[in-house]
């Protein structure tokens, strides 16, 4: 008679006598990899009333990171890293880990001066942290290339909304605090069962992200974005409503990574040029005491180096 054993996930009975050095590791690698925009969705009925907003926004992950309750051990290493903090609009608490988060800037969603343009939020109503975390120059930050490429536009030939150039001066001023800077080039979004993204670990090992980067000029990950695509399969659940979004086969299919570079590297480099070599234009008179400082900061700096990637979107059943 064949035996019939309950299938059970496997343990490693050993793991508590590993050196304590070594557990470290192991909780640190599974930390999740997370994305703080500058808006939260909680708050998404204030967009209503802005014109050209999608009303459907990705939320702030709210919770800690899911190893903080395994063990005391595993607690104390993620509490070491982050907290619970009032960094959304109207100082909303999230999680947010200064070491492994990263803070990203979408033209689309610049929820500070796209809600204090229409009055529908008042300048108390933006949490300090989070304002403070996006000048930190040691808090990682993303950059949407369509903001850069809208800025030629806006700063250089004085097209767009004051608005809109005050989103581009502010991310190009954000930009000069920083040595390294990433950039997206694209969205997609993938539909997967939630084993198979553990497996893949684009999301982190546990499946806690529903955003991840990948490096579009690494061989290496793109393959296994192309590995990902061949195991999608539909879930059921519902694409992330955001303007451009695409399939990871409208992805592929243009194979237009260089292109998109190499006029986002156009665009910087001339937005950067104008600052430098009209250094004398932080002392005109017609400026406003943010155009100043914004082109001292922007002039005397050099642009940060870029890591260009791909955002995609995790849809789980």
């Amino acid at each position: 008679m064949q035996d019939t054993v309950t299938q059970r996930w496997p343990l490693f009975h050993y793991f508590p006598l590993l050196p304590a050095e070594l557990r470290l590791k192991v909780w640190r690698y599974c930390l999740p990899f997370r994305v703080i925009e500058v808006y939260d969705a909680p708050q998404a009925s204030l967009l209503c009333a802005v014109p050209g907003i999608v009303e459907s926004l990705p939320s702030l992950s709210l919770e800690p990171p899911i190893i903080s309750r395994v063990c005391r051990e595993a607690r104390n290493v993620v509490l070491s890293r982050g907290g619970i903090q009032p960094i959304g609009l109207k100082h909303m608490r999230a999680w947010f880990d200064t070491r492994t988060d990263i803070i990203s800037i979408d033209p689309e969603h610049v929820l500070f001066f796209v809600l204090r343009g229409n009055g529908l939020m008042r300048r108390q109503d933006v949490s300090a942290i989070l304002q403070g975390y996006i000048s930190d120059p040691t808090i990682p930050l993303a950059i949407s290339s369509q903001l850069i490429e809208g800025g030629w536009e806006c700063l250089l030939q004085c097209k767009g909304t004051q608005r809109r150039r005050s989103v581009v001066r502010w991310a190009m001023e954000c930009m000069s605090q920083r040595t390294e800077c990433v950039v997206v080039l694209d969205h997609a979004a993938v539909h997967l069962d939630y084993d198979y993204a553990c497996a893949c670990g684009l999301w982190g090992l546990l499946a806690e992200s529903s955003l991840a980067y990948v490096d579009a000029q690494d061989p290496a990950q793109i393959q296994k974005l192309r590995n990902v695509h061949r195991n999608e399969r539909s879930t059921g659940g519902k694409y992330p409503e955001r303007p451009g979004i695409k399939s990871l086969g409208e992805y592929f299919a243009p194979e237009n990574t260089d292109q998109r570079i190499a006029s986002f590297t156009y665009c910087v480099e001339a937005l950067w040029l104008q600052y430098r070599t009209n250094p004398d234009m932080g002392d005109d008179a017609a400026l406003d005491d943010y155009d100043k400082r914004f082109w001292v900061a922007v002039s005397s700096r050099q642009p940060p180096k870029f890591t260009y990637v791909v955002a995609v979107h995790l849809v789980l059943p």
